[in-house]
């Protein structure tokens, strides 16, 4: 209904908004303390403790609730691959596209897993156990084969160096609100560069979860079964 969406509409907006003001607090202290390097340092830190509470957050932000469901279903078939249940948390989301992924800092990371995958959600193609173990497996061959901790310190990197960039633009700075905002105007452009750069490098990492999942002995017909379904989510 239309209010129930300007209400998550509105929780979003002012969740995201309280981070992005803690953000830039903290910035703006660093860069008069520290000047620019002192601002980079604190760039980094504000993306490793949003990088810690990124589960946190996503159920603040987006209004997610966590789901009693488990991932008991598909251990015989994960076990059967020789793979091993992670850590997981289901959550509930009134987005049909809404995938889950890896929250967390790597080596502590928590799969997320969306609740309609478990259970089958009118109007859409039912998911077999064995297709959403499926997912699992390939999910975990992410991070087994270090796909996702590559990516995790390529963003870090990318970031950090896209910020100090931005910090010396005309006008930009980060000692004063007005030269932190042509700061993050500079940064915004080199976000975008990102979009356009970067699946190049994250697009090798969908393939080695199709790649770990072949060599624990789930079919190639299992996986394009799977992907196709998705699909029409």
């Amino acid at each position: 209904t239309l209010p129930r969406f300007i209400a998550q509409w509105l929780r979003g907006v002012l969740g995201q908004s309280l981070v992005l003001l803690a953000a830039g607090l903290t910035l703006l202290a660093a860069g008069r303390a520290g000047g620019r390097w002192g601002a980079v340092l604190a760039a980094l830190l504000v993306m490793v403790v949003l990088l810690a509470a990124q589960g946190w957050l996503a159920r603040l932000i987006g209004g997610l609730r966590t789901d009693a469901n488990s991932l008991t279903p598909y251990e015989p078939w994960l076990a059967r691959w020789g793979v091993t249940v992670p850590s997981a948390t289901v959550l509930e989301s009134s987005d049909p596209a809404f995938a889950g992924g890896f929250v967390g800092w790597p080596g502590r990371e928590r799969l997320v897993l969306p609740a309609c995958w478990i259970r089958h959600t009118v109007g859409l193609p039912a998911l077999t156990d064995e297709a959403v173990a499926t997912q699992i497996a390939r999910r975990i061959g992410v991070v087994e084969r270090g796909s996702r901790q590559r990516g995790v310190w390529l963003a870090l990197l990318w970031n950090g160096a896209g910020f100090a960039l931005a910090t010396t633009l005309p006008g930009a700075g980060v000692t004063t609100s007005g030269e932190l905002l042509m700061t993050a105007c500079g940064f915004t452009l080199w976000s975008f560069l990102g979009l356009l750069t970067l699946p190049s490098f994250s697009r090798p990492g969908v393939f080695e979860g199709d790649w770990f999942a072949a060599q624990h002995g789930i079919s190639r017909a299992t996986l394009e079964h799977t992907a196709a379904t998705l699909d029409q989510w």
